[in-house]
């Protein structure tokens, strides 16, 4: 199983993307990919422009966030990766 053909399938509409459980605001955009009613495992879609991703539960959101969806023109998901929600950053201490 590949990205290539995952992505193949769900511009053909062979597969499709269906809702997430997880903690994270960013499962709103991404979805599991689904394809003869069959979960595809370690893989993720965003929801508008169906971009494929390699994703395992441990894997953490972080690559997702940093999605620039041709989409979304204000993008949601780029709100999304915007500082507050990365750990690495924190407020100028002067």
């Amino acid at each position: 199983m590949s990205k290539a053909m995952i992505k193949k399938w769900l511009s053909k509409n062979e597969a499709a993307t269906v809702d997430r459980e997880g903690k994270s605001d960013i499962w709103k955009f991404f979805g599991a990919v689904e394809r003869e009613e069959k979960v595809i495992s370690n893989f993720v879609a965003c929801k508008a422009c169906k971009k494929v991703y390699a994703f395992k539960p441990s894997d953490g959101t972080h690559s997702l966030r940093k999605h620039n969806c041709s989409e979304l023109d204000s993008g949601p998901v780029r709100d999304l990766r915007v500082y507050p929600y990365c750990r690495y950053t924190r407020p100028d201490p002067w």
